[in-house]
Order: structure tokens, then sequence, then C-alpha cells
């Protein structure tokens, strides 16, 4: 196990998860930490089905004395109170029990359900439909307002009071079944058309998880002297917020977000300065911890010059991490860093020689660095190619000269932009190949001129990289939402 990897994070791994960072060499897998199958879907405590499932069956539990009761009456026979006042207002049955502690005050939950009206055949609000679960901060409403006055600016999507009282009676991973009166919901108006007034509402809910709040909006509103101030202790309850938040919408696929919580969590801990030897090891470990996320993160969107920068950065407390130098050698490959990207991946491999990731990623970049040579051996071949019958000397002479005069002319010959089509055209129908490194030091203004404008209008991406004897042309595909 990762030694800087704390236990709150090991907490959020699951089983097989732990498993396989302990089989790893050295404790290390790769796009893990939090992160090991973050891109699977959320197992669902009820399926899709149930969203249209609303329709009242009735069960052994059911007498004949209940023949006169609407679905919703029956029902809350089955149900607890759980409503503050016992005017059972709020009822509630557990479907599928959760584990661990009930959410605390002032928590931020993240929620599925599927709201029901009596006898409607389909839900007036799913997050499933939406495929978009929600997030609330708890305690945001007074709770000692008064039915007649709770109502006066309700919005849709607002958290309902009864939703709320019944939050604060759950534990992550638990779906319950719940009815919920007027009072408790949209009160005498309802909300037009959609929810009629008076209307007594079911809902299926599941709480996904939870992050115990810690007055992070206090600390953003503190001047850098309070901050200061504050105990190690409870700043690193503030990191952990910001870390539970990035991990949430990591399993969204949100990336720039998750990004965003990680980054705000390690600029709280590198403005702090901490006291004695124990607070120093737990301020680098959460640190390396949220650089590598960072890093993950970066990658994920293709931010190459980010990943490398986080890596440094957490490369400059473990310098020779498994996982950091996988990345980063990841990242000097995609930016066409040949030679440093082999560099780091071997180094990774000498740790880590039976981890495939590792391996596959060596094979990726032994496959650019041919496609590079191919290119480059290519063009050149056609470039300086001259008619049969002439000395070796001869050929030499007329090719500098040639060389000579390219780079001074902006015009281009047609065998060169035949060439070009021909290379940009094999790329576009290569469905394997991302992006093609272009050689373009000995290329004159005119021909790299030439080469952008082919890929233009081709739909291509063209960059321009490095200077010198590294100077190049790296053509990449537009991704579909440049596109459209």
């Amino acid at each position: 196990m990762d030694p800087h990897m704390s236990d709150e994070a090991t907490v959020c791994l699951k089983e097989k998860d732990i498993q396989k960072l302990r089989e790893s060499e050295g404790g290390v897998e790769f796009e893990v930490d939090e992160y090991q199958n973050a891109e699977e879907e959320e197992e669902e405590a009820f399926p899709p089905e149930d969203i249209l499932n609303n329709i009242y069956i009735p069960d052994e539990e059911d007498s004949d004395d209940d023949d006169e009761l609407s679905p919703f009456q029956k029902l809350a026979k089955k149900m607890e109170d759980i409503s503050p006042s016992g005017d059972g207002g709020v009822k509630k049955r557990v479907l599928h029990p959760g584990g661990g502690s009930i959410v605390p005050e002032e928590a931020i939950v993240r929620v599925h359900y599927n709201a029901f009206l009596e006898y409607a055949d389909e839900p007036y609000d799913s997050t499933r439909l939406r495929n978009a679960p929600e997030r609330y901060k708890l305690g945001q409403r007074d709770t000692r307002e008064q039915p007649s006055t709770r109502y006066t600016n309700i919005r849709f999507n607002q958290l309902l009071h009864g939703l709320e009282i019944c939050i604060k009676t759950m534990k992550k991973g638990e779906l319950a079944q719940l009815l919920v009166s007027p009072d408790y919901a949209y009160g005498k108006l309802g909300i037009e058309p959609r929810i009629p007034g008076n209307s007594t509402v079911m809902f299926k809910l599941e709480l996904l998880n939870f992050v115990e709040h810690a007055g992070i909006e206090d600390y953003d509103m503190m001047t850098k002297e309070e901050r200061d101030k504050i105990e190690f202790s409870d700043i690193l309850k503030f990191v952990e917020v910001e870390r539970q938040l990035g991990l949430q919408v990591y399993k969204e696929h949100a990336y720039h977000k998750a990004f965003g919580h990680y980054k705000k969590a390690a600029m709280m801990l590198e403005s702090r300065n901490v006291k004695d030897e124990e607070e120093e090891k737990t301020h680098r470990g959460k640190l390396f911890t949220l650089y590598s996320n960072m890093a993950v993160c970066a990658s994920k969107q293709n931010k190459f010059n980010l990943v490398m920068t986080y890596c440094n950065k957490g490369r400059e407390i473990e310098p020779n991490n498994v996982k950091l130098l996988f990345l980063q050698g990841k990242a000097h490959r995609r930016s066409s860093h040949f030679e440093v990207a082999r560099d780091m991946l071997k180094r990774a491999q000498r740790m880590n020689p039976n981890n495939t990731e590792i391996n596959k990623e060596l094979q990726e970049l032994d496959r650019d660095i041919k496609k590079f040579s191919l290119v480059e051996k290519d063009m050149y071949q056609k470039m300086f190619s001259k008619p049969t019958g002439q000395s070796a000397e001869e050929k030499e002479q007329e090719n500098l000269k040639a060389k000579k005069k390219r780079e001074k002319n902006l015009n281009v010959s047609d065998d060169f932009q035949k060439m070009v089509e021909e290379k940009l055209l094999e790329f576009i129908k290569d469905d394997l190949q991302d992006d093609m490194p272009f050689p373009a030091l000995n290329l004159s203004v005119g021909e790299i001129a030439c080469i952008m404008e082919k890929c233009e209008n081709l739909g291509l991406n063209c960059k321009q990289i490095g200077s010198g004897q590294h100077y190049r042309l790296k053509i990449t595909k537009m991704k579909k939402e440049e596109t459209a």
C-alpha cells in the first residue's frame, strides 16, 4: 500500500481495488489511488425500470379492510413517522440499508431519486432519467419556519424540507421510500402545472455519498491572518472536504471541476507552515496525493503541460514514484518528446517490470518513433530525389542548391504538395492514430505554410513545437466537439 495514501482515501476504495494495490509491485497501480474503477458506473440500488413503476401493488401484508384506502394511504401504513413534531408529515421505510455513520449536520450530500404523484403513470421528477445525481448542502433552511411561510420562494429543484429530514436519518448507500405531505413538500399552492396544490408526494431516494462540510465557506471568507491561526488538524478537515468533492465530480467525469477542488485543497496546504515532524509528514503525504490526483485529471483532459507540472511537484516529495514517472512519460510521448519519454518510462519499468500499463506505453512510444522516422525518411527522399544518370557529386551539388533555393522561396513544388496531401489523407483514414509528428527542421517557410494550409483544409490541427534541432510540426485530429 502506498505509504502516502491516507486512511480516508483508502476507505473510498472498493475491496478489489485494495487487493490490486497490494498485488502491484511497489504498491503502485496506475490511474488509481482514489480513482481505481472511478469510470465504472455507480452501482444502482434500484433498476431503471423502477422509474415508471409507481403503481401500488398489494402484497401479503394488505388486508381486505384496506380496499377503500388510496395507494399512498396503504403505503403509509407500512412506514415509520420521522417528522420532527410527530405529525405524520414525513414517513419512511428502508428498502435497502446503507452502511457506516448517519449523515452529519450541514453535510454536502449526493443523491439519486424518483419523485411521484399519487395515481400518476410517470415520475414528475427523476435524477435517474437526467442521469445526473443532485448535490445539496444540508442545514441551509431555517427549520423553525412555519408551513405558511416555508414555500414563499420555493424552486422546483430546491431541497424539500421533507427530503432533508429523511436524508438526515440515512447512511451511505441506503435506499428509502418516503411519503411527504404538502406541509413538508410544495405546500397549498404547489407548483402548477406540474405539481397541484396540497399534493402528497412519494420519493424513492438513494444516498450515494456525503462529505462533512467543515465550514468550508467560513474558510473562504477568512483573511490570511485568520487562516494562519487555524489548527493544522482543522486545516486537514477543510482539505478533506475539497478532496471528497473532487472525488465525487471525478466519478461523474467532470475532470476540470475535480482538478479545481484538488488544486484548492493543495493551495490550503501549500500556504500552511507546520510546527513539528509529525505535521510535516502528514503535510507532505497529503500534498503528494493531491498532486498525483491533479496529474491524473490533467491527463484525462490531455493537458500535458499540467501533467508534467504536477508530476514534478509530486516527485519533489517522492522522486522515484512509479505512477508519476509513468504519467509524466506518457505526457512526454503525447507531446512528441520521445527521448525524455523513453527515459522516464524505462525508469518506471525498472522499478515495476511486470506492469502491463508501462509496457504498453513503451510499445506505443516505439510505434510513434517508427512513424516519425518513416515520415521523415519518405519526405526527404521525395524532396531530394533526382533523375538517374547523375554522379553522386552532381546530385549532392544540385541538392544543396535546391535546398538553399527552397529555404528562400515561398513557392512550393507540385510534388511536395502532393506528397503532403497523401500523407495527411493516410493519417485521416488511420483510426488508430490520433496524432502525427511531421519533421520540419529542413523545410522552407513556404513548405511549412503549405503543410499548415493543407491541414486546415482537411480539418486537422497543426502546431509548431520546439526549436532548433527539435523543431517539428505536430498534426492531430480534431475532437468531435471541435468539429460540431
